[in-house]
């Protein structure tokens, strides 16, 4: 059937589910799930994690570890299938993700653990990205479609999971079979990828690893986690400027390479993608923390179930996922408001609830938290489609794919900026009740302060750059 065939009328269903190419989705969507599940299951157990085995000091490492090591993965995703091809690519990501998970299960200490991270976190970025590259090989245009819209609500249904996952382990006090149960399915997995998978490379000329900027941005996001842990003022503040330092000369770095994460502009406000890339950063911080301590603060705090307390700790993740499914029939006037509006009500929210976290129950700030995950839903997906339209002629690709890598770089350092602020709110000295409540306010409050950032720049933005985004006037 030839490309033009399908035009004019959508593909049915059935056709992404069907012999050889059901097999080909269903390898897709285990690939994207298995990297959005682990998200949910490891705040669930990491109260369990440090009461075992101890390193409250590094309680947000695992996750800020885990995202930079995905980044690191998503990266080398290009140069890997266009030198060895897709079907080594997926096998060497599903064993990282697979040795990640033994080494996490078997972990005798935080450092461990830290380590078996960056290893699954690198596996589940190749993961992530080869998983996009099959699905623009395996499927005809007309299917791509279907493919992604089965892809979309992932995230959703990983929120749902996930904590179960987490929590069921952690309530028979055996949090490691949350690492170990991920090792069977990523076997499976490598002996469907074997079958479905093509062998050829996929690129025409072996792509350049931009080595140089992903260490520089990686050391960035170590060096800020890193300032959490030393005690003395001067260190901290050293080692903060140290990771925005190596930040800067990672963009130039990139600017100047053969093979680009970001496009020209990045991060420069003039520049619509580059106000953009800002507003990614600031949102995707959001989430971050109160995912990685409101598990914690839950237990601690309110006397919730390790289950009990995954669940009230993806509030925000489903906020988000509803807002999301109802805003995306928004035009025109609509767009517009909710890429101004939607900030503005995520940080309004989490600030609201940071000063109720410790003083109330969870009935009367839990709803600050959906409605926190709603503004992201409400403007998020906009601002990727908006993205793709202001991008400049010949950076539409790394445009449109530069969103992912700036999106897990607020995740990174929103971690490791949670990580500092938890620990100089006192949970070095433990996870006693007192320091868990100070912490849980400093970090709620961190999260809502970065989208207002946001919200301040998305003002401007529409402002500014509203007429090259399309927006319609009021």
């Amino acid at each position: 059937m030839t490309g033009n065939s399908g035009q004019g009328r959508r593909a049915p269903w059935k056709l992404i589910f069907r012999g050889r190419r059901g097999l080909a989705t269903g390898i897709i969507l285990t690939a994207i799930g298995l990297h959005a599940i682990d998200v949910f299951v490891m705040s669930t157990v990491m109260p369990s994690v440090v009461m075992e085995i101890g390193g409250a000091a590094f309680y947000a490492w695992p996750t800020a570890i885990y995202m930079v090591a995905t980044i690191v993965g998503s990266a080398s995703a290009g140069p890997l299938q266009a030198g060895r091809g897709l079907r080594f690519g997926y096998i060497m990501a599903a064993g990282l993700f697979g040795l990640g998970a033994v080494i996490g299960g078997a972990a005798p200490t935080i450092g461990v653990l830290i380590a078996g991270r960056a290893v699954q976190g690198w596996g589940g970025g190749l993961l992530l990205a080869l998983s996009y590259v099959l699905v623009r090989t395996l499927y005809p245009d007309r299917l791509r479609p279907r493919v992604l819209a089965v892809l979309s609500p992932l995230w959703g249904v990983a929120a749902l999971i996930g904590p179960a996952v987490g929590g069921v382990f952690a309530e028979i006090d055996w949090w490691r079979g949350a690492f170990w149960c991920q090792v069977p399915i990523t076997l499976v997995f490598i002996v469907l990828a074997l079958r479905v998978v093509p062998r050829a490379a996929t690129g025409k000329r072996r792509a350049a690893f931009p080595v140089a900027a992903i260490s520089l941005l990686c050391g960035g996001a170590i060096a800020v986690a890193a300032a959490g842990n030393v005690a003395i003022a001067a260190g901290k503040a050293g080692l903060i400027a140290l990771g925005v330092l190596m930040v800067v000369l990672a963009l130039r770095r990139d600017r100047g390479g053969a093979n680009p994460m970001f496009p020209s502009g990045a991060f420069v406000p003039a520049f619509a993608p580059g106000a953009m890339h800002w507003v990614f950063l600031l949102i995707a911080m959001a989430p971050t923390g109160v995912g990685i301590f409101l598990p914690l603060a839950m237990q601690s705090l309110h006397g919730f179930s390790p289950l009990e307390a995954g669940y009230f700790g993806c509030l925000l993740a489903l906020g988000w996922t509803t807002s999301a499914v109802a805003a995306s029939g928004l035009h025109d006037r609509g767009v517009r408001r909710a890429l101004m509006i939607g900030p503005f009500l995520t940080g309004a929210s989490l600030l609201t609830a940071s000063f109720l976290i410790d003083q109330s129950p969870p009935w009367v700030f839990g709803p600050l938290l959906a409605l926190g995950g709603s503004g992201i839903g409400m403007c998020l997906p906009h601002y990727t489609t908006r993205i793709m339209r202001v991008a400049r002629r010949g950076e539409e690709a790394v445009t449109a794919s530069s969103v992912t890598t700036v999106r897990s770089l607020g995740v990174a350092f929103g971690s490791a900026l949670a990580g500092m602020i938890a620990n100089l709110a006192g949970l070095t000295g433990g996870l006693e009740p007192a320091a868990i409540a100070r912490a849980a306010h400093w970090v709620i409050a961190f999260a809502g302060g970065a989208p207002l950032i946001a919200g301040c720049i998305a003002l401007w933005l529409v402002a500014r750059h509203g007429r090259e985004m399309g927006l319609t006037r009021r």
